[in-house]
C-alpha cells in the first residue's frame, strides 16, 4: 500500500471522529428531540389494544368513603356495647323446715351448755348441806419434811397441793392432797395428769374441810 493511500485512510478516520464529536453540537434541541422520539419509537414494543364490552360501574369515590365511614361506626357502636352475660346463676333452694331444725338442734345445745356451767359453779349439797367437792390424795408421810418435800414439787407442776395432818395407829401422819375440786370428772382428769408427769398413783377421795 502506498504512502498516499495511508495517509487517505488516516484523514478519513479523523473527519469520522470529528464528525462524531461536533455533529450533536451543531444539531438544533429540535432535532435532537425528534432523534430521540425516533429512538424511543423503535424501542417501544407494539401493543395490542381491546376493548372490554359492558364494563360494569365502578362506584364513585366519595360513595366508596361513606360505605367505609359507615363500616367504621358500625364495628365501633358494636365494641362499645356492654357484654350480658346470658348465664343465669342458679338459684340455690333453701329447705325451710331443714333449716328450723338445724336452729332447733343448735339452740338445744347451746342450753346442755349453759346448764353444764351452771352446775359446775354451783356446788353439790350434801345431806349435812355441806358441799360435795374432790380431791386427788397423793401419799402418806409419817414425815412432814416428805410431805412438805413432795408438796412443793406438786406445786411446781401447777398442782393445787396441800398438806393435812391425821393419825394412823395412834402416830401422826401428814397426807397430800391435789384439789379440792367441785367436779369429780375434774378430779380424775388430775389424777391422770399426776401419773403422767410425777408416775404416782392418785385416788380421788371426798374432800373433808
Amino acid at each position: 500500500m502506498g504512502k498516499q493511500m495511508k495517509q487517505r485512510i488516516i484523514g478519513a478516520v479523523i473527519l469520522i471522529l470529528l464528525a462524531i464529536i461536533f455533529l450533536p453540537m451543531m444539531l438544533t434541541p429540535k432535532q435532537l428531540a425528534q432523534t430521540d422520539e425516533l429512538k424511543r419509537e423503535i424501542n417501544q414494543p407494539k401493543l395490542e389494544t381491546f376493548v372490554i364490552e359492558n364494563p360494569n360501574k365502578v362506584r364513585d369515590v366519595k360513595e366508596v368513603g361513606e360505605y367505609q365511614r359507615q363500616l367504621v361506626e358500625q364495628v365501633v357502636t358494636e365494641v362499645d356495647q356492654p357484654i350480658v352475660d346470658d348465664v343465669v346463676s342458679p338459684v340455690p333452694v333453701v329447705d325451710d323446715e331443714a333449716e328450723a331444725r338445724l336452729k332447733e338442734k343448735q339452740h338445744l345445745r347451746e342450753i346442755e351448755r349453759q346448764q353444764k356451767k351452771l352446775e359446775e359453779k354451783q356446788p353439790v349439797l350434801d345431806e349435812q348441806g355441806l358441799p360435795v367437792a374432790w380431791s386427788v390424795q397423793v401419799a402418806s408421810f409419817s414425815s412432814k419434811t416428805n410431805a412438805a418435800a413432795i408438796t412443793d414439787k406438786l406445786k411446781a407442776s401447777e398442782f393445787h397441793a396441800y398438806i393435812k395432818q391425821g393419825s394412823y395407829n395412834n402416830k401422826p401422819i401428814w397426807r397430800v392432797f391435789i384439789g379440792p375440786m367441785s367436779n369429780k370428772a375434774a378430779a380424775m382428769s388430775e389424777t391422770k395428769r399426776l401419773a403422767e408427769t410425777h408416775r404416782l398413783s392418785g385416788l380421788v377421795v371426798r374432800f373433808v374441810p
